[in-house]
């Protein structure tokens, strides 16, 4: 989220699950769900962007990870 940010790219820390939330709370464990969800971000999505709006943010993503 830093790197990103530092290209001017907006990220969330993305959605927890919902058993974690007090009115959903069960009894019921979800290890993988625990264990995952903080990994992972959400990207700009939404109709204000065109295609090289998306290009970038797919170009700076690629480039954290080493354009693999």
């Amino acid at each position: 989220m830093e790197f990103l940010s530092t290209k001017k790219i907006h990220t969330t820390v993305h959605f927890k699950p919902l058993h974690l939330y007090p009115i959903f709370k069960q009894e019921q464990s979800y290890p993988i769900a625990d264990n995952e969800w903080h990994k992972f971000i959400s990207l700009p999505c939404h109709a204000g962007m065109n295609n090289e709006d998306i290009d970038y943010v797919i170009y700076w993503v690629k480039e954290f990870f080493g354009n693999k």
